[in-house]
């Protein structure tokens, strides 16, 4: 009698534990690939950010010039080179402090809850969810929105300054010419 107690226990908590995973498994999964998706968004974003900083580096080097070439300018114009080479010049911080959120974005709450999402993946494979699926789920889509926000912000900011850095330091050149 108490054996097969005990079967018809393991049975009930088989069958609990696989209802269970089925309950969450669409969830899971539409969870899963949207991850998937905004993870090459957001390397994507970090590959674009990379360039636009390297291309802000290649100008701001084509736009020093040496003493040699500012002798016969007019005041005037040694004026309007200053100016451009301080703005041009000052891209490289505003580039460096959008590097600095995404990395901050990626570590504390990308990597960080990326767990989550490892859990209830390995739970799908397992056919046992750890701890409170609703809950993970939760979470993972609050971090998946605050990537999608961030990035459409970070994507004007990156669209703007590349524009503002390509033209000011260009005309730098352009006044050295």
């Amino acid at each position: 009698m108490r054996t097969q107690v005990s079967v018809l226990l393991a049975i009930v908590i088989s069958l609990s534990a696989c209802t269970s995973v089925e309950q969450y498994r669409e969830s899971i999964e539409t969870t899963s690939e949207a991850w998937e998706e905004q993870q090459k968004s957001l390397k994507a974003f970090q590959q674009r950010l990379t360039q636009s900083m390297n291309d802000w580096k290649a100008s701001y080097v084509e736009a020093q010039v040496s003493p040699l070439d500012l002798e016969g300018l007019s005041e005037g114009t040694l004026i309007r080179l200053d100016s451009l080479g301080t703005a041009c010049k000052a891209f490289g911080p505003k580039l460096t402090s959008l590097e600095e959120r995404l990395q901050i974005f990626l570590v504390s709450e990308w990597l960080e809850n990326q767990k989550y999402l490892d859990q209830l993946n390995e739970g799908l494979e397992t056919g046992k969810l750890m701890g409170d699926a609703a809950s993970q789920l939760s979470i993972i889509e609050t971090v998946l929105e605050s990537a999608k926000d961030s990035m459409g912000d970070w994507d004007q900011q990156l669209q703007l300054l590349s524009t503002q850095s390509t033209e000011t330091c260009a005309a730098f050149g352009r006044v050295v010419q």
